[in-house]
């Protein structure tokens, strides 16, 4: 063993500059390869509990990360970290750091997903060592809360800043930790429509950083702004002069300061030109028989982006995003993945689903290549309905600008039978609430509310309904069960079902041994794979996991795509 040990400890190191080539090379399962191997050898050297082990382990987390492989590199990480406790006890600046180093690593890679359930871990922790790390308690919520609000958990995320507020207040010197938890407060209920909520937030917030950094400095002039904004919606909904005055009077003197302390190249005066704008535009009728004078707008040429901005690109055009890079201003941390592996008939991507809805904005490449692909119209669609900043740049005057992206209605018509409703209530509902579809009965009503489920309906009745959904580009979604084989469903039916629409349906098992069944098996040998789903277990007899619903939501969305690529431009 000892005759052996410099050898394997010369290898370790071998394979670690051997792992980084092969990421270099595009070689990612090489690479991983790699690394894998040197835990293996470390184990054969090292106790578990020992920081050469944890470090190999962590290494290992962050490639798994390099290569597209969330949830592997969560579990590494995991592994690293307990080892870290374990060896460290009490000490916690150790397992603090790899914390804070993962959550890092995984937000600037666009793993949001995974920076939050990273985040959680820490709360967690956090939560049982109890009083004595209060501000650091208070900090993590915040943090989180910031990650759910950027993924549009508004609802989570207030609960989060809420419980992080008595904290600050506690510790009495986290002014302005205090006055971002109040401004993402303010945001979130704003978000809600909460306005009466989001503009006593945003109150706070400008009282909070006032105290600390005075009021005539660029935070207090950020906070000011934000106030406004919220104050103007308020304005509007409730019809008020005296509203609609005291936010025209918070925008001037945003602007007046930002023009006085901050460069004319400013992110942040851009974004308050912006809204000023836009105030002018919401509160201008209520104003106008009083003549009150709107913001007065200060000339700039930066364009309020958001600091980090997914692009949406084929991967044909890879020079074209280097030309984006290069017009883009130095605050914007611009997130591009790497080709994915795999056609629109395999699972979702978790990494593009958390990338998308991990930023604050899209900004959209214009090319022939990506106007093509289903992945890019995919993104660009989820990106809009989630609310986030949208900017298409133009690869022929090399511009970035603002830029609306059409909606199709995502209408689905599904079937199931009457035993398998709770199961198909939990999916509709995710896919309602969570991804902006319609259905034509059940939540995300489309039309008359009297419309029965469609399994009640005489056959003749029910085809004729689903012609008009396909007129309308929609899609079918057929629940299938054990239910399903024996009662109001049959086999000729379904084929009948995929004879006429073949392209817009998706057969959805609600169960894994249902899928082999003789019954269905030589029906779904001859379809593509992008209309099949199958749910390991029943969704109302466990956990919904996200991916789940989202592996299926691609493939409803695939069906969309299908119908509209014809004429699809930007």
């Amino acid at each position: 063993m000892d005759a052996e040990l410099p050898r394997k400890v010369v290898e370790i190191a071998s394979l670690m500059a051997h792992a980084q080539e092969m990421f270099e090379a595009g070689r990612r399962k090489e690479a991983i390869e790699a690394l894998e191997k040197r835990v293996t050898l470390i184990a054969e050297l090292a106790p578990v509990k020992h920081p050469m082990y944890a470090k190999i382990v962590l290494e290992l987390s962050w490639g798994y990360l390099q290569a597209g492989m969330p949830d592997r590199a969560l579990q590494a990480f995991v592994q690293a970290r307990d080892i870290i406790f374990a060896i460290h006890g009490d000490s916690t600046e150790h397992t603090d750091r790899v914390e804070h180093q993962m959550v890092d690593a995984a937000q600037r890679g666009g793993y949001s997903f995974l920076a939050i359930d990273v985040a959680r871990l820490r709360l967690q922790r956090l939560r049982e060592m109890g009083p004595s790390r209060a501000v650091d308690l208070a900090i993590t919520l915040d943090e989180l809360g910031q990650m759910l609000f950027r993924a549009g958990k508004f609802e989570e995320a207030i609960l989060l800043f809420e419980e992080a507020l008595p904290l600050f207040e506690i510790d009495g010197t986290a002014g302005l930790n205090k006055s971002i938890c109040c401004t993402f407060l303010s945001r979130a209920h704003l978000h809600l429509t909460h306005l009466a909520e989001a503009v006593e937030w945003g109150r706070c917030a400008l009282a909070a950083v006032e105290k600390t950094h005075g009021e005539r400095s660029i935070r207090a002039a950020i906070a000011g702004d934000e106030l406004a904004v919220a104050l103007g919606f308020l304005a509007k909904d409730s019809a008020s002069r005296d509203l609609a005055t005291e936010a025209v009077s918070r925008s001037r003197r945003a602007l007046e300061l930002f023009a006085a302390l901050d460069n004319a190249a400013s992110p942040t005066l851009a974004r308050s030109q912006d809204n000023a704008r836009k105030l002018k535009q919401m509160v201008g009728p209520l104003l106008h028989a009083d003549g009150v004078r709107a913001p007065t707008e200060i000339a700039t040429t930066t364009q309020p982006f958001p600091t980090r901005m997914f692009v949406s690109h084929s991967y044909s055009d890879a020079a074209l995003v280097e030309r984006l890079k290069a017009v883009l201003p130095p605050y914007v941390a611009p997130i591009v993945f790497p080709a994915l592996e795999g056609q629109v008939d395999q699972a979702v991507s978790d990494k593009l689903m958390s990338g998308v809805l991990g930023t604050d904005g899209m900004v959209c490449v214009d090319s022939e290549a990506s106007r093509k692909s289903f992945w890019t119209v995919f993104e660009r669609d989820l990106a809009a309905r989630n609310g986030k900043k949208m900017f298409i740049f133009s690869p022929v005057d090399e511009s970035v600008r603002p830029w609306r992206c059409r909606l199709p209605r995502l209408l689905v018509a599904d079937l199931f039978a009457p035993e398998d409703a709770d199961d198909a209530e939990r999916i509709r509902r995710w896919l309602v609430d969570e991804r902006s579809f319609e259905f034509l009965h059940g939540p995300g009503l489309a039309g008359d509310g009297d419309v029965p489920t469609l399994w009640k309906m005489p056959v003749n009745e029910r085809q004729n309904i689903l012609h008009n959904v396909g007129l309308n580009a929609g899609v079918h979604l057929v629940f299938l069960s054990s239910h399903a084989i024996g009662a109001a469903w049959r086999l000729d039916g379904v084929r009948e079902f995929m004879k006429h629409w073949p392209l817009q349906t998706v057969l959805c098992f609600l169960e894994r041994s249902v899928e082999t069944d003789p019954h269905w098996s030589a029906v779904t040998r001859r379809l593509s794979p992008r209309n099949v789903h199958v749910f390991p277990r029943r969704p109302s007899q466990s956990t919904l996991e996200v991916n789940e619903v989202d592996n299926l939501m691609v493939r409803l969305y695939s069906g969309f795509h299908t119908l509209l690529t014809d004429g699809q431009t930007l």
